[in-house]
């Protein structure tokens, strides 16, 4: 695992497209996986990450403004030509009390929803202030472990409920 931070202050240049198109490049051959984490796809830097990539997800929470902003985050990734097919939602932060369900989200981005994660501050709280991982035995953990598995190809909706297209406690802006 090698983690490339980010810089200390953030730059005013946008930067140069072709030495993000090299890096990611270079890197393929390095790596089975590349994750890049953007602040936002209205970035030019992020959307140019995101033209490389064989697989982007845009994470969004389930308030009214993130809904929004995914919603036309999968508007401009449509007008630049990504593949729709590439192209998925993580539902971070979800309360089943909210009653979202998947067809009417999937209908409002008019893309799919691929994995949801539970809201578990409990969980989260727990772990940082003992400074230790998440495990799988929390609802998190469990959704957490659900779509890297499933990302990663090892494991099928079938064998592993926690990640299924389903909004209650299952799984990670626009």
């Amino acid at each position: 695992l090698d983690i490339l931070p980010a810089p200390a202050a953030p730059y005013a240049d946008p930067g140069d497209p072709n030495r993000l198109r090299v890096l990611v490049e270079d890197a393929r051959h390095l790596y089975d996986y590349i994750i890049i984490d953007t602040p936002t796809i209205f970035n030019h830097n992020s959307l140019m990450a995101i033209l490389e990539a064989e697989k982007a997800f845009l994470v969004t929470t389930s308030d009214l403004p993130s809904l929004h902003l995914t919603r036309k985050a999968v508007n401009l990734t449509d007008n630049v030509g990504f593949p729709k097919d590439r192209l998925h939602v993580l539902m971070n932060r979800v309360d089943k009390r909210d009653g979202l369900g998947v067809a009417s989200l999937e209908k409002l981005f008019n893309c799919g929803v691929y994995a949801s994660f539970p809201n578990d501050y409990f969980s989260l709280d727990r772990v940082v202030t003992l400074g230790q991982p998440l495990g799988a035995e929390t609802d998190l953990g469990k959704a957490i472990e659900g779509v890297s598995m499933r990302i990663s190809g090892k494991a099928s909706n079938k064998k592993n409920p926690a990640a299924a297209k389903e909004l209650k406690p299952a799984f990670s802006g626009a």
